[in-house]
Order: C-alpha cells, then sequence, then structure tokens
C-alpha cells in the first residue's frame, strides 16, 4: 500500500512546536477569538495575498459564509 500522507513523520518533525503551541494554548485557555486566532487570520491572509481571513469553528461555518457571504440570513 502506498501511503497518501505519512502524519507521523510530518508531526515528528514540527513536534516540539506543535507541542508548545497546543499547550500554550491550553494554559492560556483562549480557545476562541484569542491572539492565536487573530495570529492565524493574519498570518492566513498575508500568505493568501488578501487583505483579510476569517477562521470558521467548522466547514458548515465555511460554506454558509461563502453562500452568503457573510451576509445575515435568516433561514
Amino acid at each position: 500500500m502506498i501511503p497518501m500522507v505519512d502524519l507521523k513523520t510530518q508531526y515528528h518533525t514540527l513536534k516540539t512546536e506543535i507541542d508548545k503551541a497546543v499547550l500554550d494554548a491550553i494554559e492560556s485557555t483562549q480557545f476562541i477569538l484569542g491572539p492565536n486566532v487573530t495570529a492565524f487570520e493574519q498570518e492566513t491572509a498575508t500568505y493568501l495575498g488578501a487583505k483579510h481571513a476569517i477562521s470558521c469553528a467548522s466547514g458548515t461555518d465555511a460554506l454558509q459564509l461563502a453562500i452568503t457571504g457573510g451576509r445575515d440570513q435568516t433561514w
């Protein structure tokens, strides 16, 4: 079998950085709208060459945002 993605190797390559980031988030208890989310959105926008990036809680939220263009919708 040919593995599509070797997540274990990728994780071990970045283990120290990933573990520190996860522990920092847990320690700060800032899971929603904290500095990590702000940094993620800014770094993503920069990477994509966009003015803004909006993180979502789920794929469903992302699809709804894309479909509605961010307009408030009453379903």
